[in-house]
């Protein structure tokens, strides 16, 4: 018969190949499910992942997990841990925005093109957002001053272009800031000596022009 108790699936680091069956989405009840480093598990991820309404946490790095995120996972509303880096996921719909109790996106090596979603700035409860080594391009969203919770920032090794937007200095609680390796340019804003909990900062391979002297306000800067 159906698991339909069924809390938690622990699968990662197997041997599993071919494509996640679309019968997961009636495990109702599933709190935590990791399928991560099954290195030949691919395919697209099934839209009927958005019956999982009791979904806290999602891991499936380290696959072949391919093609766009459905916009279904936008009703796993009880989802706090999302991880899908080391695969070739494409796009991150719009309606991730809805995932109010997300507290970590690892969204890195992937293929994941277009701009930075505006809808990013919704998530106030997020920790760590994680999109490195991507294709992302154009500006990086005002949005991304409303992260009120954000710890950790990682948008290096992309094509994201533009100006840093002055409401960089809205993340109070911000440590860690990585921005290399993309194709910014402008000033520095003198708002990024707001960041007081700054201790890692990294623009390395960019174009950015003068560096305000409001930097010198980063009293916890070790490294960057």
């Amino acid at each position: 018969g159906v698991l339909t108790n069924l809390k938690e699936i622990s699968l990662y680091n197997n041997r599993f190949t071919g494509t996640i069956p679309t019968e997961i989405g009636m495990l109702i009840n599933l709190s935590t499910l990791k399928l991560s480093f099954n290195k030949e598990l691919g395919g697209v991820m099934p839209t009927e992942f958005g019956m999982l309404s009791n979904l806290t946490s999602l891991s499936i790095s380290d696959c072949l997990l391919q093609g766009d995120i459905p916009s279904e996972i936008g009703f796993l509303s009880l989802l706090s841990d999302l991880n899908l880096k080391g695969n070739r996921v494409k796009s991150i719909p719009s309606e991730v925005g809805l995932l109010k109790q997300l507290q970590s996106a690892w969204f890195y090596e992937n293929d994941i093109h277009g701009r930075l979603l505006s809808e990013i700035g919704l998530l106030q409860n997020l920790e760590e957002l994680h999109f490195s080594s991507n294709r992302l391009i154009g500006n990086i969203p005002t949005e991304i001053g409303a992260l009120v919770s954000l710890k950790k920032l990682t948008l290096d090794t992309n094509e994201i272009s533009g100006s840093i937007p002055s409401e960089i200095g809205l993340l109070p609680v911000v440590s860690w800031l990585s921005l290399k390796e993309n194709k910014l340019t402008g000033d520095l804003p003198s708002e990024i000596g707001l960041l007081l909990q700054l201790s890692y900062l990294d623009l390395r391979n960019n174009l950015i022009g003068l560096i305000p002297s409001e930097i010198g306000l980063l009293t916890k800067l070790t490294e960057g």
